[in-house]
């Protein structure tokens, strides 16, 4: 009886353990390999398109996220393009997130075939997006976007999409430090790809392989909230426990 709730006990322990990185996961970088390396390209695309509105979606590979409930999407500069810039407004914003089976490298030209069902508005009104002057490489992901509304991403059932609508853009330009741009990546899209189009409205674009580099971050209460299944978990690692205290403290009452 000794070794059942010792047993009990230790999976108990192992299953707390194992449920560990739920209540400690940080923010996320896709691509991974980029999280302390600059990309192979900078772009411009979607918030400083040069254009009349923008309609831009990025697909992100699920694995490379995580489970995480997403309160904010962060960029960087562009370390050849350091210079900071003044606060720039691009009146209503609409981004969406959804869990989608568009796969990276594989997205539909047409945006309404790439939004998965739980799509959701996560910003819409106007954004303002700034960013002190970069004085190291990789800049900092200190071009941030807080959600409205927190987006609760699984992997299991998909990959995240990014939809992105700017209905009016506005060039973050200045005359004494040029155009700004963003740290990319512009390899073959098997962690995150794009489709976007210079008419807002359009219903399909141009996909291609540039991409973003981006920062996810989660919500920092709600992302450690459990999930159902993890609920489960735990408590199935509290009736274990209880269970192995119990035998074991019978077992000594009868020694």
């Amino acid at each position: 009886m000794r070794r059942v709730g010792l047993a009990a006990v230790t999976c108990s322990f192992l299953i707390l353990i194992s449920l560990n990185s739920v209540f400690a996961q940080g923010a996320v970088v896709v691509p991974s390999s980029l999280t302390n390396v600059e990309g192979n390209i900078d772009n411009g695309y979607p918030f400083n398109c040069n254009c009349l509105s923008m309609r831009y979606q990025q697909v992100y590979l699920g694995s490379e996220i995580g489970s995480l409930n997403i309160s904010s999407i962060n960029f960087r500069l562009e370390s050849s393009f350091p210079s900071a810039f003044e606060p720039a407004v691009l009146p209503d914003v609409r981004i969406d997130l959804s869990t989608t089976q568009a796969v990276p490298g594989g997205l539909d030209s047409i945006f309404a075939n790439n939004i998965g069902p739980d799509n959701t508005t996560v910003f819409f009104g106007d954004l303002t997006l700034s960013a002190p002057t970069c004085t190291v490489t990789p800049c900092p992901f200190d071009i941030t976007i807080p959600l409205q509304t927190p987006f609760s991403f699984d992997p299991s059932t998909g990959n995240l999409l990014l939809d992105v609508r700017i209905p009016t853009a506005v060039d973050i330009f200045n005359v004494d430090l040029g155009f700004v741009f963003f740290d990319a990546t512009n390899e073959f899209g098997n962690i995150t790809s794009r489709v976007s189009s210079v008419n807002v409205n359009s219903p399909d674009g141009t996909v291609d392989n540039i991409a973003l580099v981006t920062q996810f971050v989660p919500f920092t209460f709600v992302s450690n909230i459990p999930t159902l299944s993890e609920w489960g978990l735990i408590a199935l690692a509290a009736g274990l426990g209880m269970f192995g205290v119990f035998v074991l403290r019978k077992n000594k009452k009868m020694a």
